[in-house]
């Protein structure tokens, strides 16, 4: 199984964005609801309401996890794309 790009990852970050949600915590993240209505924390990453603050680098193992499970199922309905280049799996280059 071949890893995902930093590119992807440095992408997602750029567009998630670490939620610090109260502004009065800036150190650790809330669960906050998304525009999508989902209960999410950190990156974008989906939860209970109830779950316990976490740190900066929590977050981004959470989305290295996120980011695998969403790369395995697309290269589960879409094989050729394992033979694309970084740049183009990260969505950075057409």
């Amino acid at each position: 199984m071949i890893g995902v790009p930093q590119a992807a990852v440095d992408l997602a970050k750029r567009f998630e964005g670490f939620h610090r949600v109260p502004k009065s915590d800036p150190g650790r993240a809330h669960p906050y609801v998304c525009p999508a209505g989902f209960w999410t924390i950190g990156y974008g990453h989906l939860c209970d309401p109830t779950h316990p603050p976490i740190t900066d680098a929590e977050g981004e193992a959470y989305l290295a996890q996120d980011l695998m499970t969403a790369l395995s199922a697309t290269l589960r309905f879409c094989p050729v794309l394992s033979t694309e280049t970084e740049g183009r799996l990260a969505a950075t280059r057409a």
